[in-house]
């Protein structure tokens, strides 16, 4: 079957991949950097971007953004070529949209095999904001805050699309892990203490992102802090894909939806959320530097499992989708 291997900079890209609930017109620039292919789709790779019998390689977006770190916007050609590929350069991409639409597809060659795709960044910070929609802090009977709720996340517990969240043995008591389907903010260059009117230009880009947490350790079993809860090995679920600030122009007004099991539990907007996309830049940002690559998460609406009693068990099957950016894909496992 497909597994993930170690990475290797190669810069290539993609284009949109129907297949992976990505819409139309959006890069899968970035998506992995390594996946290890049956010979049976050797044969497949036409452009000279495999390196050895079964390594593809497509980019490594750490070096793009180290590079991106230098541009005065995220909006100037170079950011520009980073993540998308004027039409008449398409083509030498073609193959790695195919490959991806393969890889995921049900009926695909690959159909019963395990699949996955890396993270679109690996974060060098994560950043958490609590109660940022006014349904969810009802729903939880917390107090609206007047300033964001920031908690942190430690980036080892990232992974990508179709891989799975494992609940540790410390956190398998009955009721305890839960889904939180956020939209996910990435930076794309240094920056502190951020003007609020210029903290889009700071952006790289969108993805989604699942704030699983664990809720017995967001309580009595760790002190009443958040940051523990949410910071197990495969706690931080990000992709598929990366979309740019040229595809979502306002971040602010995004429909987001959370199936389990194919139901839908969560289903909002980013409009209702209490403290904009700008804002929580601004006040991350305050006395401290943000680095290319870094993960905001900006808050979960309402429906979470602690106010339904559904939480995550073994063999659930928890899915994130958020408008212009596409669907992430994540099952549950049990840490044996």
């Amino acid at each position: 079957g497909c597994q993930v291997t170690p990475a290797t900079s190669n810069p290539s890209g993609g284009r949109s991949a129907k297949a992976c609930g990505v819409p139309k017109g959006l890069t899968t620039r970035a998506l992995t950097n390594a996946i290890t292919l049956p010979k049976s789709l050797h044969s497949d790779l036409k452009t000279g971007e495999c390196t050895g019998e079964k390594h593809f390689h497509p980019p490594d977006l750490r070096s793009q953004l180290s590079r991106h770190s230098a541009s005065t916007s995220v909006g100037d050609q170079e950011a520009n070529h980073v993540l998308h590929f004027p039409p008449g350069n398409q083509n030498r991409h073609d193959t790695t949209l195919g490959m991806y639409e393969r890889l995921l597809a049900p009926e695909s060659r690959l159909s019963g095999q395990r699949s996955s795709i890396l993270p679109p960044v690996f974060p060098p910070q994560i950043f958490c904001n609590g109660l940022n929609y006014k349904q969810h802090c009802l729903e939880v009977n917390l107090e609206f805050p007047k300033l964001p709720v920031v908690v942190f996340k430690l980036p080892q517990s990232v992974i990508g699309d179709n891989q799975q969240i494992i609940i540790p043995k410390c956190a398998q008591s009955k009721n305890e892990v839960d889904y939180e389907g956020e939209l996910a903010v990435i930076i794309g260059k240094r920056g502190k203490n951020i003007r609020e009117e210029d903290a889009l230009n700071y952006v790289y880009g969108y993805t989604c992102a699942n704030d699983v947490s664990a809720r017995r350790w967001q309580g009595k079993k760790n002190g009443n802090q958040w940051s523990r809860c949410k910071s197990f090995d495969t706690f931080c679920p990000i992709g598929p894909v990366i979309a740019s600030p040229s595809i979502i122009k306002n971040p602010n007004n995004l429909n987001i939806r959370t199936f389990l099991n194919g139901k839908i539990v969560q289903s909002s907007n980013t409009s209702n959320m209490i403290f904009s996309v700008q804002r929580l830049i601004h006040e991350v940002s305050k006395g401290t530097t943000l680095l290319p690559g870094s993960l905001i998460l900006t808050g979960t609406p309402a429906g979470v499992g602690l106010s339904r009693n559904e939480f995550l068990k073994e063999n659930d099957r928890c899915e994130i989708e958020i408008e212009m950016i596409g669907k992430l894909c994540n099952t549950v496992a049990i840490e044996q």
